[in-house]
């Protein structure tokens, strides 16, 4: 068994913060270096485009036409200004519409990324000898074990998320979800590596207090990225290749002390 009390050391520090920033990079770079890695990298970004381009607009027709029916009964707006009235509540319920197939295709996508994520944290610890699934059934239980957790996080990470999108409307508040929202992610990206090290919640919430400049760090290149839409979920890959090494390095750190 690994120990694991390297990952729960207080490292808050200037230092932490721009080693987090590095992260995404360091993804990259690990990924670009294994063909193996690359692929299973790549291959949720190639399936993420086809499933967005092939059944976005049929899904957002689907769930405006539902909705079109009660909320916006056509004869009901015979009356003065009802015409204009009734451009007005269709705008809106197409940016609701927009909003919930967003959401929808987020939940759907994180959840496909949950195998190929699992793989290529499991690799990147398993080179440097710290983590080793030895056996087929070893592997096949980790990814199912992850795959429950994914989806409860999953589903978890778009409520959390649709929460701070409606607390956005409140000008105290507006800054929250652009906080929460990515610190979440971060957090998730070394959520693999944790979990295949064998933390508790407990020790992943201490590891989380103590290393929160790293994940701030992280999280505020994911914030950066979000101006380009979509481009978070597709780089997600690297994101978590590059916490699981960063996990990998901590480790080593620790041992030749």
């Amino acid at each position: 068994m690994v120990p694991t009390n390297f990952l729960i050391q207080p490292n808050n520090s200037f230092k932490s913060f721009f080693s987090g920033t590095s992260i995404l990079v360091k993804g990259l770079k690990v990924c670009f270096s294994d063909v193996k890695l690359f692929f299973f990298s790549v291959l949720p970004v190639v399936l993420s485009f086809v499933l967005l381009i092939s059944t976005f607009g049929w899904v957002y027709s689907v769930f405006f036409g539902l909705l079109k029916g009660p909320f916006i009964p056509e004869a009901g707006f015979s009356f003065f200004g009802g015409p204009i009235l009734l451009t007005l509540l269709t705008f809106a319920l197409k940016i609701v519409t927009v909003l919930f197939v967003i959401l929808l295709f987020y939940v759907v996508l994180q959840i496909l990324y949950i195998p190929f994520c699992s793989i290529i944290s499991e690799r990147i610890l398993r080179k440097k000898g710290i983590v080793e699934l030895s056996s087929f059934n070893e592997m096949l239980l980790f990814n199912a074990k992850m795959m429950r957790i994914g989806l409860l996080k999953a589903v978890l990470i778009a409520l959390v998320g649709f929460l701070l999108f409606l607390s956005s409307f409140l000008p105290l508040l507006a800054l929250l979800p652009l906080y929460f929202g990515f610190l979440i992610l971060s957090f998730d990206s070394f959520d693999y590596g944790l979990e295949l090290y064998g933390l508790t919640f407990s020790e992943r919430k201490f590891f989380m207090e103590s290393s929160f400049s790293m994940i701030n760090g992280h999280g505020l290149i994911l914030f950066l990225l979000s101006f380009i839409p979509g481009l978070v979920l597709l780089t997600l890959p690297f994101s978590v290749a590059g916490a699981s090494a960063t996990l990998g390095e901590m480790y080593e750190q620790r041992k030749n002390q």
